[in-house]
């Protein structure tokens, strides 16, 4: 399993922070949340992908920052937003394309949307569409406080789509109440990416190694239902590791684990 970590973890620091980080300690393989409208112009990310070229740095996915009104946006009744929405987003998947991105990260819409299931798979699945257009896959990520929390949900969507892929937040599974070994199955060989994160009695959120979560039981687990190999980053916010050089000990934790 290739496995490198988020620009997230460096939130609110600007990527460029992020990109230095990557680079000085060669860490390969990243995903990066872009945080503002500008960032994803074009001129942006050609700064990014010069620096981070220099290792050279695989990026797996793109996060926007617009994830939090994505219920609006996309799963609303106002269809004429459901439109607008796309043509904000295809911008987005040129800058994911540019990176050489194979996956866009997608929340949805929120736990209390109105939106039936069906209505929501078919919109997803128009999304997808506009993203494979510029060779990018939308990936649902599970996520607490969205309608993609639980385990039935994801199922749901598995068996009503078919040809969809998942991204695997430990961290959600935790703040949801979902079993994190149910929720992989339930993504089954759809999972391609996983956000990463250890926990102990008190804490939901810690870098990988610091906690009580069983990675060699997880790792087996991916294993055994993914033909093709999911790619997984650490992600954190920065209140959760105590300097940059945690999560390069947390990132060798995790390789030594996953050979």
């Amino acid at each position: 399993m290739n496995i490198g970590i988020s620009s997230a973890c460096f939130f609110p620091d600007i990527p460029e922070k992020a990109v230095d980080f990557f680079v000085e300690n060669k860490i390969g393989y990243a995903e990066f949340f872009l945080n503002c409208y500008s960032e994803f112009s074009i001129d942006f990310i050609k700064k990014l992908k010069k620096n981070l070229d220099t290792v050279p740095t695989e990026i797996f996915a793109l996060h926007p920052f617009s994830s939090g009104f994505e219920n609006r946006l996309f799963f609303s009744e106002y269809r004429r937003l459901f439109s607008d929405g796309l043509e904000i987003y295809k911008r987005f998947f040129e800058a994911a394309a540019y990176m050489n991105a194979d996956l866009f990260i997608l929340h949805g819409a929120d736990r209390y949307s109105s939106i039936s299931d069906n209505e929501y798979f078919e919109r997803f699945q128009e999304i997808d569409r506009t993203a494979a257009s510029f060779g990018i896959r939308l990936a649902q990520e599970n996520v607490a406080n969205f309608k993609s929390r639980s385990v039935d949900f994801i199922k749901n969507m598995k068996n009503q789509l078919g040809d969809v892929v998942f991204t695997l937040d430990i961290k959600q599974c935790r703040r949801a109440s979902q079993d994190v070994f149910d929720m992989a199955k339930a993504m089954g060989n759809s999972l391609r990416h996983i956000h990463l994160s250890d926990s102990d009695a008190s804490h939901d959120c810690l870098p990988p190694g610091t906690g009580s979560f069983d990675f060699g039981k997880f790792f087996e687990l991916i294993d055994s239902i993914c033909d093709k190999t999911p790619s997984a980053v650490i992600e954190l916010y920065k209140k959760n590791y105590s300097s940059p050089s945690q999560l390069v000990s947390s990132l060798n934790y995790l390789r030594s684990w996953s050979l």
